[in-house]
């Protein structure tokens, strides 16, 4: 809801005019969704929201990150050069290749990528959330994360050196009883709830 709302004002105010925005939801029962947040986010950025495209996937990346993209997005594509590489290796060709898309587009709009419900997120999009952070200081891009307060798996990353100031976490209070109270009193005032 928190984001819902910030990019509704960002829009009414049209400071999202020229901006690609891309967003992923962590879902709570998606811890084994391997790189699920991460493929909502390309999902949406390479095709309906739902599937991406090949198409879309060839225009818009490089030849050679193809393979990577596809089998992440089970495209049906080969892996090509890359199917004799280990775990790990492939893990890190994939980030890589994610990351050259998204700096790719951040070259031709500003980028603000926002993913939600980070407490949920699977482990392998963690694991590309926290090398994506330090790598996008450089470009038109800005990266938003929401998540409940007890959640410490980006509390470690830090900028690239000379970025200080590269990230920054606002944490929210609790509301009150009253500012609950007022919240509930809004919604049931601005929505058809039925009776029953």
């Amino acid at each position: 809801r928190l984001w819902v709302e910030f990019e509704d004002q960002m829009r009414r105010e049209e400071r999202l005019a020229q901006a690609l925005v891309l967003k992923g939801r962590s879902l709570p029962y998606g811890q084994l969704n391997t790189y699920g947040t991460v493929r909502e986010i390309l999902n949406g950025y390479l095709g309906n929201g739902h599937e991406a495209d090949l198409a879309a996937l060839r225009e818009r990346t490089d030849e050679c990150d193809v393979p990577l993209l596809g089998q992440l997005l089970g495209l049906g594509i080969s892996l090509g050069q890359y199917e004799t590489l280990g775990p790990a290796e492939l893990q890190r060709e994939i980030h890589q290749a994610v990351l050259r898309l998204f700096r790719r587009a951040a070259q031709a709009h500003p980028l603000l990528l926002a993913f939600e419900d980070v407490h949920w997120i699977d482990p392998s999009s963690l694991a590309f959330l926290r090398h994506l952070l330090p790598t996008l200081s450089d470009q038109r891009a800005l990266v938003c994360c929401l998540y409940r307060p007890d959640f410490s798996g980006l509390a470690d990353v830090t900028g690239t050196p000379g970025s200080a100031g590269a990230h920054t976490c606002i944490t929210l209070p609790p509301i009150t009883e009253s500012e609950s109270r007022e919240l509930i009193k809004n919604v049931i005032a601005n929505h058809d709830i039925p009776e029953s």
